[in-house]
């Protein structure tokens, strides 16, 4: 067996560079693996979608892999119990009344199941009084967040599905939803459907990010990624949207997009929305303006 010691993650671009590695190491590996956290303090929402991910990755190619459970702090595990990821992974049942605090449930999703993955983002994610939206914008918001999950379905090519997770920072004011699939990368699907190699990382995300345009051949719809409405959203919110694929990196502020290259390549796609908790604002859709607070 194979060990591999998970150190603490938090949500920065080394921290995600961490993650890849991690990857890379496990899947190049033939033996089963245990994931070691004496080393970890903490891990946020981004790593624990990302290392449910990695198990199914592994069960996938015929191997297992172990959390060590009883190497972790108390704290995290008790952060992975109100998250349910413990649950999911067969290490206690799941309890209906146990309270998630501030945790969005972990989830997997092998299929664009309308009803649940709508539920989940309503009443888990945009449901819980963190951030005052409308109810229209609330809808719109959700739509468009169906995007990311039917894109992934849709041109992803993942065999283990989808996982997500999400968690509120109550001391920084933040809430935070991670999506992550394991398939062929955002970068990749534009190159198959452009058919070209000679497109770069970064040219192949502007691409993507472009509204009008997707690699769903047969679609007589321009959809792009459908980020647009989001993309204003955490502009106007002062939060943030960071896409994590293949060896790129986008990151969408109220200031600027920036495009990158990263060091470390991913064969997926990691998609992060951070929304700003404020409770004196109060977002509402307009007509003319999808977007204004009120004191």
């Amino acid at each position: 067996m194979k060990i591999i010691k998970v150190p603490t993650i938090n949500d920065s671009e080394g921290d995600h560079i961490t993650l890849f590695k991690i990857w890379k190491e496990a899947l190049s590996s033939e033996r089963d693996i245990l994931l070691n956290f004496e080393n970890c303090y903490f891990l946020r929402q981004n790593a624990v979608a990302f290392l449910g991910g990695l198990a199914r990755m592994i069960n996938c190619q015929k191997r297992t892999l172990i959390f060590n459970w009883d190497s972790m702090r108390k704290e995290i595990r008790a952060n992975l119990r109100y998250n349910r990821f413990i649950s999911v992974f067969g290490q206690e049942p799941l309890d209906e009344d146990f309270p998630s605090r501030n945790a969005i449930p972990y989830r997997e999703d092998y299929s664009m199941n309308v009803r649940e993955i709508g539920r989940y983002l309503q009443e888990d994610w945009l449901g819980q009084g963190w951030v005052h939206v409308s109810e229209k914008l609330k809808d719109e918001i959700m739509s468009r967040m169906f995007e990311i999950y039917s894109n992934a379905f849709e041109h992803s090519n993942s065999q283990i599905g989808i996982m997500s997770c999400g968690q509120h920072y109550p001391k920084l004011r933040e809430l935070r939803l991670t999506v992550v699939d394991f398939g062929i990368g955002i970068p990749s699907s534009v190159r198959a459907h452009l058919r070209t190699t000679e497109m770069d990382v970064e040219e192949a995300l502007k691409w993507a990010f472009k509204k009008g345009n997707s690699t769903k051949s047969e679609s007589t719809v321009a959809r792009g990624l459908g980020l647009d409405l989001l993309k204003e959203f955490v502009s106007i919110n002062e939060g943030s949207l960071e896409v994590y694929s293949n060896n790129g990196y986008v990151a969408i502020n109220k200031d600027e997009i920036t495009y990158r290259k990263i060091p470390v390549e991913f064969n997926g796609t990691l998609i992060t929305i951070t929304i700003k908790c404020d409770e004196k604002k109060y977002y509402c859709f307009k007509t003319e303006n999808p977007f204004k607070w009120e004191d």
